[in-house]
């Protein structure tokens, strides 16, 4: 064999092994790849990893609450973070129970709160010395934050004693976004989605006696989102679509109502069903009567639709008042 051929030789067995040593380290990461994928990983090594990032996150929650409780006059974005996280934590609550190790976190996250509602409320009364009105996006996301606290499937998290002792200050919060709810309720421009939210909050809070069930302010929310259900059932064109999710989540405000004794459903004597409403000046349940206006009325009899236009936008009543706001924006 010549010099040049053994040297060939030699390089190609050189090659040979640097291809060999490759293939073993690709199959060793592909293994170990395969290995990390989520879709292998037993059983066992998910529940070890559960209770570490549910004490992540707690203690995370406890660090925002920490940094919010320094603060003389907190900002709302710092609000914001803790509700963020509470909505974060909820689910982690319910396994207090079942896993000893949160315990520690859930104890520190109990005796923060009544510093966290503080400052809630130091925030609103910060804002309305300076004239400002939160808006519906502010009260929409505390009612998300404060919902995480009373899930229904959670008896454990709060006491009954703890619940009535917060209740008159998470009554007197909630009363204030009672305020700014009833124009945007009354005029139909509260989103779907975020009106459920705010009333999931609502709801909740009553059944675990965190709200004063028997405060006007709350039971006039509910009064005002009775007539939105009716026009979401009639499908009246003022009423958004709702999803599959956000019907359900309309049983459940049904479902409140009824429990709460907010309305009475009650036969009549012919044995058809009746809707009595909770008078909020009486505060006796009256059987809802229908709206009539007599702008509509006057149009009954006019066949021609331009005369019939003309009684419309001349109407002195409010449905008359309605069609020259609706009509006069499209020009």
């Amino acid at each position: 064999m010549t010099p040049r051929s053994e040297k060939n030789n030699q390089s190609s067995s050189s090659n040979q092994a640097l291809i060999n040593n490759r293939i073993t380290s690709l199959n060793k990461d592909a293994s170990k790849s395969t290995l990390n994928s989520p879709r292998i990983q037993s059983q066992q090594e998910k529940k070890q990893q559960e209770p570490c990032n549910s004490q992540t996150i707690l203690k995370e929650l406890h660090f925002a609450i920490s940094n919010l409780q320094k603060k003389r006059t907190p900002e709302f974005n710092e609000i914001e973070i803790v509700c963020q996280k509470l909505k974060n934590a909820e689910n982690i609550l319910l396994l207090e129970g079942s896993q000893p190790e949160l315990s520690k976190q859930c104890d520190q996250l109990r005796s923060q709160l009544p510093q966290f509602f503080n400052k809630i409320q130091q925030h609103l009364d910060y804002q309305e010395a300076l004239g400002n009105k939160i808006d519906i996006e502010t009260i929409h996301t505390l009612c998300i934050g404060l919902s995480a606290l009373a899930n229904p499937l959670n008896d454990s998290f709060l006491s009954q004693e703890q619940c009535v002792k917060y209740q008159e200050k998470l009554t007197h919060i909630s009363k204030n976004f009672c305020k700014l709810l009833i124009k945007p309720l009354q005029h139909g421009s509260l989103p779907s989605g975020k009106l459920l939210n705010i009333l999931n909050w609502y709801s909740r809070g009553m059944k675990k006696d965190l709200l004063n069930r028997h405060d006007k302010a709350i039971k006039q929310i509910f009064q005002l989102t009775l007539t939105r259900l009716q026009n979401w059932a009639n499908g009246s064109a003022d009423a958004d679509w709702l999803t599959n999710k956000q019907l359900s989540k309309c049983m459940v405000q049904l479902n409140t109502m009824i429990h709460l004794k907010i309305i009475n459903i009650e036969k009549n004597a012919e044995g058809k069903s009746e809707i009595h409403g909770l008078n909020l000046d009486t505060l006796e349940y009256e059987l809802q009567g229908k709206s009539s206006f007599a702008t509509l009325e006057l149009t009954k009899n006019i066949d021609k639709p331009i005369d019939r236009f003309k009684v419309l936008i001349g109407g002195k009543d409010k449905a008359g008042e309605l069609y020259r706001k609706s009509l006069g924006a499209l020009f």
